[in-house]
């Protein structure tokens, strides 16, 4: 029925439920997991000195809230 299961993440205490019917979802159906987590830029700072670095920070911790959403699948 599925081909593809969409978990989203944002690092709150309820990922961890998300993460257990993801995985189980998916190896039910059986279908692809995927793994997303959205972020706004800060833009209301750009163009101010320190802004790229900013930045950076925002997208490094977007990818540790993905990459612990698949540890934790993998851990599944």
């Amino acid at each position: 029925m599925f081909k593809r299961v969409l978990l989203t993440t944002d690092g709150s205490p309820v990922v961890e439920r998300q993460i257990l019917y993801a995985e189980h979802l998916a190896r039910v159906e059986p279908a692809e997991l995927l793994v997303f987590h959205a972020y706004m830029p800060p833009l209301q700072y750009a163009g101010l000195p320190g802004y790229e670095e900013l930045l950076q920070h925002y997208q490094a911790v977007a990818q540790a809230l993905a990459d612990d959403a698949v540890e934790a699948l993998r851990e599944a």
